[in-house]
């Protein structure tokens, strides 16, 4: 339920910001507000890869071996500490070579607030999200996924309803963001006591800490900081790159038209994430059949609910888009499906990615993120001279496209290795849902004029993809679809589905 609510929640506050922001500032001022968020999120790159070894590590390790998970935990922290402090001496050694005040933008007196606001960010996060997020992936396989889920709901509301105040009150640029590291800080302290608490209850408390284990698991997840770098190349970056190949303006047009890319991306980050510490657990035990069955309910999602959503909002978002961004920020159909299309071919390769990622197979990671990002950002490069802003777009496409494609044959592969089988019959009507959706919103941007019509079609045709796909699940895989969806039904409905 916590992942739900913070898709809807993080959706509300994305439709919230934009016409905020705009009827306070220009494009141009909130260009560099994003370009801000997407350098802080680089900068804490050395901690994110580590972080994100860790989390696979305490989930391979699991809920039977405490004292293996304590040592792993307690010898992180002091890596997680040195990072921190490293980070953040580059992030001022950059502001005073005047690197961050070139990277955010044209305008002189918004460019160095921003850097300031940059900088304070970074220390912030050294004292605060530089240990907990290593100390809350560690309660994860202690069965606290769900708790910090809702820590997480909670944070994305207080960070963005702060900065939002503060910009409605008439706050200058600067101000709005120093409230909005404040609010950072502030939501980390009973986040902070409330993790201390669960460790001392799991018997998580501090032991003596070994360094070799520390210094080996922040070696080994250098190839995965490499991958989360060129990752975030490849999403982050982009906000960066395109200021000073398309101006402000160009940067906020393509990042706005991406939220809703960015919305159902996160959407797919709560389906997989509560599934990959049960579906490590299968693959671990060779188990075919409650495999198989995690990976239909991921495709089960995206066919029958993000594919027909995608071509819903093909024909809607317009007239929305022009009242939303308060006409300063033109609509282009082209951009929002490619956009699309992206988010689509990401999902569709979750469960190869779960299968790479979780088993923490960096290397194979490593290759596919190099091929992304080199095709993202060499497309960038080309692509916006030869068609403008949705050359970006297009370039994002290509990458997925490809990163899709290697992970899939990635986990195929590892499947194989491992006497298991992908599910090639129930993936190919996957494929079929893919096809529909482009076809229909190509249709409906060539021929506009028949949109609904266009749209009826595609519709129909993804709701027989989901009948063909439903009758080739498991009663097991079933059950549990009906299981995930029955909390959001009609009271008297679902009592009727229980029975």
């Amino acid at each position: 339920m916590a992942a739900w609510s913070r898709i809807g929640i993080t959706f509300l506050i994305q439709i919230l910001l934009v016409p905020v922001y705009l009827s306070r500032w220009d494009s141009k001022t909130y260009g560099i507000w994003l370009a801000i968020q997407a350098l802080v999120s680089l900068l804490q790159l050395l901690d994110l890869g580590h972080q994100q070894f860790l989390r696979n590590e305490f989930l391979r390790i699991g809920n039977q071996r405490i004292r293996q998970l304590q040592i792993t935990l307690w010898s992180s922290i002091p890596i997680a500490l040195s990072l921190g402090a490293i980070e953040f001496s580059i992030t001022l050694l950059l502001y005073h070579l005047g690197f961050l005040t070139y990277l955010l933008g044209s305008e002189p007196h918004l460019s160095q607030s921003a850097g300031l606001i940059v900088l304070f960010s970074i220390l912030v996060w050294t004292f605060t999200g530089s240990v907990l997020g290593i100390a809350t992936q560690a309660l994860s396989p202690l069965g606290y996924f769900p708790r910090f889920s809702w820590w997480g709901v909670g944070m994305i509301v207080f960070t963005n309803i702060c900065p939002i105040i503060s910009v409605l009150v008439g706050n200058s640029f600067f101000e709005t963001g120093i409230i909005w590291v404040v609010s950072i800080f502030i939501v980390n302290i009973p986040l902070g006591m409330e993790t201390w608490r669960l460790l001392v209850k799991e018997k998580l408390h501090p032991v003596t800490i070994n360094l070799k284990l520390g210094l080996k698991n922040f070696r080994d997840s250098q190839i995965l900081t490499l991958k989360t770098l060129l990752e975030m190349i490849r999403q982050q970056g982009f906000r960066i790159l395109l200021v000073p190949l398309s101006g402000e303006s160009g940067m906020v047009a393509f990042v706005t038209m991406r939220t809703g890319a960015n919305v159902a991306i996160q959407g797919l980050a709560t389906i997989t994430n509560p599934l990959l510490p049960e579906l490590m657990r299968f693959l671990n035990q060779r188990d075919q059949k409650r495999s198989g069955m995690s990976f239909s309910i991921i495709w089960l999602a995206i066919i029958s609910i993000i594919a027909p959503s995608v071509i819903l909002l093909q024909v809607f978002v317009g007239p929305f888009f022009e009242i939303w961004t308060r006409g300063k920020v033109t609509f282009d159909p082209m951009l929002f499906s490619m956009l699309s299309m992206g988010v689509l071919i990401l999902g569709i390769a979750q469960p190869a990615v779960a299968i790479i990622q979780g088993n923490n197979l960096l290397r194979a990671q490593l290759r596919i993120s190099i091929l992304s990002s080199f095709l993202a950002v060499a497309g960038l490069f080309f692509f916006i001279n030869v068609i403008g802003i949705r050359g970006a777009a297009l370039a994002i496409l290509i990458a997925e496209i490809a990163s899709a494609i290697c992970y899939i044959w990635e986990g195929k592969r590892w499947l194989e290795e491992h006497s298991m089988r992908w599910p090639t019959i129930e993936f190919r009507w996957v494929l079929v849902s893919l096809m529909v959706t482009t076809v229909s919103m190509v249709a409906i941007i060539l021929w506009p004029m028949f949109h609904k019509e266009f749209a009826i079609s595609g519709i129909a045709a993804q709701m027989f993809c989901v009948f063909k796909y439903w009758i080739l699940l498991s009663s097991e895989s079933r059950l549990r679809a009906l299981n995930l969806i029955l909390p959001f039904l009609p009271v008297a409905l679902r009592r009727k589905i229980e029975r």
